[in-house]
């Protein structure tokens, strides 16, 4: 997510073009790290695929490769974006190297030369000694359904969008890669050929099993795949004009350090190249007539995720589509954001935040009780603003799920729907045993569309009977 070139070239684009791909060269890195431990490539979205994973490659666990995963995880911060920013400049015939066509400036800044070098080499020895490709294609069938299914969502994108939006086209092409272990995880990244052309990636993680135990993709994935390919546009634009910006830009980091680092966003820097892709996201949908309310939740949402003046920085954009005929691309418009970045006080706008964000005024089992009635069968929040009753909800606390209360499947949860401010789960607790709660914030908002300000956490003990 970090690439930092661009070309201004023009050529025809052909939506039918993209088409969704799993890759070999994505799914032996994932499954690398997913062997080195990495948490972000840990997930067991696909139990049946997790499960072939870790048993085909079990007795690999000591492989030169996986411990070279875990070495520069440790020394040199690669993950993420990093780890995918290797893979696609990889080529597979019968082993793995480096392409030659491709410019190692397409690596994220946490590679260096001979880190890639000696994990290349180490990368070829395992894919060999494990018959990688073998693995691979014995779950093809997997990958078809994953590529058909994700096929449906993709034809509702407009491709031609950003030439139009940003006044300029990458030179090279759309590639969209389906990444079964990455889990949640979507990346961005772009590779560079030596003759100047560029390949800019959508690479989408699999967040969820169908009923089936099979990949399932649902709408929630188009504005990823729009927020992955812009970054190939944003990074570069914001890289040049950063300077301008990173006396502010570490003054607003300072504030929200903690939601962005719970964002894997390590640095002022990648906080703005955020904004920025998040901010041109939204002016996609606004572009494409989305309903009004989902955009005014993409804008809340995103200052909920600590980017303060989204909602500023969506407005001026606004300035600019309406202005073209001065600024014929965004690159030409960068210096109003500049501008308008270092006017804003970041104290005033995450004081409006917290303003209008919702919270939990009291619950009716205090947090760390150790002598509650076990016959208790709801809990009861209240809130200080009247809530959007159509959203709620728990999950496991701090202790994980063997502390979460039983839940049988008449269940019931409800609203006041007179005051809006209470919310009633009903619970089935047994005694003298330790439970453990959350709400999370983003199961919560306000009428006016605000999440909750943050997760609460209940923790507490019943009583002997």
């Amino acid at each position: 997510m970090t690439l930092l070139f661009s070309m201004v070239v023009f050529f025809t684009f052909s939506q039918n073009l993209v088409q969704p791909k799993v890759d070999e060269r994505t799914e032996l890195l994932s499954i690398i790290f997913r062997l080195a431990g990495s948490k972000e490539y840990t997930y067991n979205n696909i139990p049946s695929y997790a499960k072939d994973i870790d048993e085909y490659f079990s007795p690999f666990k000591e492989h030169a490769a996986i411990k070279f995963a875990q070495k520069v995880r440790a020394e040199h911060g690669v993950s993420y974006d990093a780890v995918m920013s290797l893979a696609i400049i990889l080529e597979i015939t019968d082993s793995v190297k480096v392409n030659p066509n491709v410019s190692l400036k397409s690596l994220d800044s946490r590679w260096t030369p001979e880190n890639v070098k000696a994990f290349t080499l180490s990368l070829n020895k395992f894919y060999v000694n494990t018959k990688f490709r073998d693995f691979f294609s014995k779950h093809s069938s997997l990958y078809k359904t994953a590529e058909d299914k994700f096929s449906i969502l993709l034809n509702k994108i407009d491709f031609n969008w950003f030439e139009k939006f940003y006044g300029e086209k990458s030179r090279g092409n759309f590639k969209l890669v389906l990444s079964i272990p990455n889990g949640p995880g979507n990346y961005g990244p772009k590779s560079i050929f030596n003759n100047g052309n560029e390949d800019l990636y959508a690479i989408i993680g699999c967040c969820m099993a169908d009923s089936t135990g099979q990949p399932s993709y649902s709408e929630f994935a188009r504005p990823i795949v729009i927020h992955e390919y812009n970054h190939s546009f944003c990074n570069p634009i914001m890289e040049a004009n950063y300077p301008a910006m990173q006396s502010k830009s570490e003054e607003i980091f300072k504030l929200v350090k903690e939601k962005m680092s719970a964002q894997a966003y390590g640095t002022s820097k990648t906080m703005n190249y955020e904004i920025l892709v998040r901010a041109c996201v939204i002016k996609y949908f606004q572009r494409k007539k989305e309903n009004e309310e989902y955009v005014k939740s993409m804008i809340v949402k995103e200052k909920a995720n600590g980017f303060l003046w989204i909602e500023q920085l969506v407005d001026q954009l606004s300035i600019y589509e309406k202005n073209r005929d001065k600024y014929p691309t965004l690159k030409d418009f960068m210096p109003e954001i500049v501008k308008l970045q270092n006017t804003l006080s970041p104290e005033v706008l995450i004081k409006e935040i917290e303003l209008n964000s919702p919270k939990i005024e009291s619950i009716s089992i205090e947090n760390n009780s150790t002598n509650v009635n076990p016959n208790i069968r709801e809990i009861i929040l209240r809130f200080d603003k009247p809530m959007n009753v159509g959203n709620n909800g728990t999950s496991y606390g701090k202790l994980g799920k063997d502390y979460f209360p039983d839940v049988s499947k008449d269940r019931k949860t409800n609203w006041n729907l007179k005051t809006k401010k209470e919310w009633i789960i009903q619970i089935d607790l047994k005694p003298d045993r330790s439970y453990s709660l959350s709400f999370p914030a983003e199961f919560f908002k306000s009428e006016s569309g605000n999440p909750l300000d943050k997760t609460y956490y209940l923790d507490f003990k019943t009583a002997k009977e």
